[in-house]
């Protein structure tokens, strides 16, 4: 995979890995944040971005993932999606 693909997905990839680090299902995820597992796996696939605040609280709370870390993550994604909205323009 190349490396722009990588940072495109990084955020996906972090809670993926999380996730089956600790032997969760999509579903276990969804009851322990109530957010629906429909939604999880679109974030997990890269097809959502940028969730809420709430739902990356959630997310970051329920996985033991710091909070910041994800915020740094999305914001280098969004950075990255810009430069090359700037190139294609």
């Amino acid at each position: 995979m190349e490396e722009g693909m990588r940072i495109e997905r990084l955020f996906s990839e972090v809670i993926k890995s999380k996730r089956l680090e600790k032997g969760w299902s999509l579903k276990e995820v969804s009851i322990k944040t109530g957010i629906n597992a429909s939604y999880l796996n679109r974030l997990e696939k890269g097809e959502r971005k940028n969730p809420s605040a709430i739902a990356l609280f959630k997310i970051s709370k329920s996985l033991d993932i710091n909070i910041m870390f994800l915020i740094k993550v999305l914001l280098i994604e969004e950075e990255k999606r810009n430069m090359v909205k700037d190139c294609i323009n």
